[in-house]
């Protein structure tokens, strides 16, 4: 009991420590940008606590496959500084490479190690890994040496993987704050546009305003905002300035080469003209200089933003990729904003139906026609259709509108009545226990004579049929058409 007692004690001791370091290290990220200071102070943690002799991060040089040390503290410090660690090679490379985390208690023992030049080989040299994760992306490596002392185990590196976590968000918070620094000169170029499409939520509006923004800015005698339906595969231009542009097929075209690859282009001379298939003629006239840039919403390519001068060749550069690559990130932002505005009315206007829905029910015990009539005028406000109807599956096997609004149903009461189940799209929302989508086509093609002369009576329309269930039995549907 004794000894379990030291056991646990020393343990509780042990963790009180780990967990007192690494609120430590995070008092340190939030108190400082400077990336090489928290660095240091996270590998001064790492050697203390883990008894070890020396601790390093090292993180990747451009193109991600080699890593140099940031910080190195302990007994080989200065021959850590000096090497380079590359990706697949040695002990520390493999592990960068498969992402994981390991100790390695007789370093000679590893086939994989290799010696850091400038030191010795020595007995019993133990090693621990941990790489810096951002989700699935190795972001760096932390690395400690024990040399003599007790193995490592499972705790310590638990410990180690926890300091890693806390490396990586100091790198991430030192890269964002690096991007925002550039940024910031970018965006006060357009700090007017940011300004004024704060808050816009019409898109009309809002894509009005962007475009004359950059037909200003940028000078152009051309200039377009496209936007991708990606349902219809079509591409349209809500803005443009220039002779009109008809909406494009997805796939053709320089805009269609952007938002496929989610990179600007730039064209300035005839020969790239040629051969990235620009061809003669843009609304109508010669382009001499193309610039596009894509429109982000959410990680995804949704659109892109193009100026053209059609009098000079060579007009655009980097500089002006960045600044209407900043504009298009503003305008993403805004069309996002708006998207979730939009979503957010929608919801309400939902949850607010179905609030007097429920109300009503609970009002309404014995009588149906107060609760379906109800349903029937939020459908209306809620899918802005005139022709919508309560359709009910009687004893008998028929089918018959139990409320309804519109024509189309006031003939189908009037001329039909009821209907077999199996040959309606009543039926086979029920029997397929999901929402049907019908067209005037579909219902002209359909076995019910009587639903083929609905059709053509209505004329052109489409259909969204959903089942209403209860305990497991199709009762009707609910029908709206346009």
């Amino acid at each position: 009991v004794a000894l379990e007692n030291a056991r646990l004690f020393d343990e509780t001791q042990r963790r009180t420590r780990e967990t007192a370091a690494l609120a430590e290290v995070g008092r340190d990220i939030s108190s400082t940008l400077d990336l090489p200071t928290v660095m240091d102070r996270i590998a001064h943690h790492a050697k203390i606590l883990l008894n070890a002799t020396s601790s390093a991060i090292f993180l990747p040089d451009a193109g991600g496959q080699s890593y140099r040390a940031i910080v190195a503290v302990g007994a080989i410090a200065q021959a850590i500084q000096s090497t380079v660690i590359k990706a697949g090679v040695g002990i520390i490379g493999n592990l960068v490479q498969s992402g994981r985390a390991e100790f390695i208690n007789n370093t000679q023992a590893d086939p994989r190690a290799i010696l850091i030049a400038g030191t010795e080989r020595k007995e019993n040299e133990r090693l621990m890994v941990a790489p810096l994760l951002a989700g699935q992306t190795v972001k760096g490596v932390m690395a400690v040496w024990r040399t003599p002392g007790e193995p490592f185990g499972d705790s310590e590196l638990e410990f180690l993987v926890g300091l890693s976590l806390q490396a990586t968000v100091a790198i991430e918070n030192a890269r964002l704050f690096a991007e925002s620094q550039q940024r910031a000169a970018e965006l006060a170029t357009v700090n007017t546009v940011s300004q004024q499409l704060a808050g816009k939520l019409d898109l009309a509006a809002l894509l009005e305003l962007v475009g004359e923004q950059i037909r200003t800015v940028f000078k152009a005698d051309v200039a377009y905002v496209a936007l991708l339906d990606r349902a219809s595969g079509i591409i349209n231009f809500p803005y443009q300035y220039g002779d009109k542009l008809v909406p494009l097929k997805y796939g053709e075209g320089l805009t269609s080469r952007i938002i496929q690859s989610g990179k600007p282009l730039i064209i300035n001379r005839e020969k790239d003209r040629l051969s990235l298939d620009l061809g003669p003629k843009v609304f109508g006239r010669q382009a001499l200089s193309y610039l596009g840039v894509p429109i982000l919403v959410g990680g995804s390519c949704q659109g892109a933003i193009s100026v053209q001068s059609t009098q000079t060749e060579g007009v655009y550069d980097a500089d002006d990729e960045r600044l209407l690559s900043t504009i298009a990130a503003n305008v993403g932002v805004a069309l996002q904003n708006a998207r979730l505005f939009n979503e957010t009315k929608e919801a309400l206007e939902q949850q607010t139906a179905t609030a007097e829905v429920l109300r009503v029910i609970s009002g309404s015990v014995a009588d149906t026609a107060p609760v379906f009539e109800n349903i029937l005028d939020s459908c209306r406000r809620l899918f802005a259709t005139e022709q919508l109807a309560v359709m009910l599956l009687r004893e008998d096997g028929r089918v018959y509108p139990a409320a309804w609004r519109g024509s189309a149903f006031d003939g189908l009461v009037r001329d039909v009545g009821s209907m077999p189940v199996e040959t309606t799209f009543t039926g086979q929302s029920i029997r397929e226990r999901r929402t049907i989508h019908a067209t005037q086509a579909d219902a002209a093609a359909f076995a019910n004579p009587d639903v083929r002369k609905l059709a053509e009576a209505v004329g052109p329309y489409t259909a969204v049929y959903s089942p209403m269930i209860w305990e497991w039995r199709g009762i009707g549907t609910i029908c709206l058409l346009r």
